[in-house]
């Protein structure tokens, strides 16, 4: 490492050129050398390669669980505890549901979304289809409802 070469501009640049660290190398050598400067010759396995058993036995290593909190969930015996229950809906939300809007409301909007509505199930539409009845006067509930919260 002591031995230095003291070279001129243009003797470096010819030195330099002539220089091949793959010389004496066939085709696989390269491409093993490669490979293995790709990770720094460091090792490596593929992503999965370790066992589900030595992944929870270097997780145990590194978790200090000393009362044991894990060992329910860990051993598979117990489920974990529920979610929390949702909040009801309120009766605004179930009707901007029937009438299928979401927030923000405008009353332009909301008679707009009407409109459509009356025009597909109005019972002189459908030809007396009973379900379509139904979702009418759902709809024209909702209407009344959603009407009268933008009015106050």
């Amino acid at each position: 490492m002591n031995e230095y070469y003291w070279f001129c501009l243009d003797h470096v640049r010819a030195y330099n050129a002539n220089w091949n660290y793959y010389a004496g190398m066939n085709a696989e050598e390269i491409e093993a050398q490669l490979r293995h400067d790709t990770t720094w010759q460091r090792p490596t396995w593929p992503l999965g390669a370790k066992t589900a058993s030595e992944r929870e036995r270097i997780w145990r290593a590194r978790v200090r669980d000393p009362f044991n909190i894990f060992e329910d969930f860990a051993s598979g015996h117990e489920k974990p505890p529920p979610p929390p229950p949702k909040r009801p809906r309120t009766a605004e939300e179930d009707a901007m549901a029937v009438m299928d809007l979401e927030p923000p409301l405008t009353l332009a909007g909301l008679r707009l979304r009407y409109r459509e509505l009356v025009k597909l199930y109005h019972p002189d539409v459908t030809g007396g289809d009973k379900a379509a009845e139904e979702r009418f006067k759902q709809i024209g509930q909702a209407y009344n409802l959603l009407l009268k919260t933008l009015n106050d």
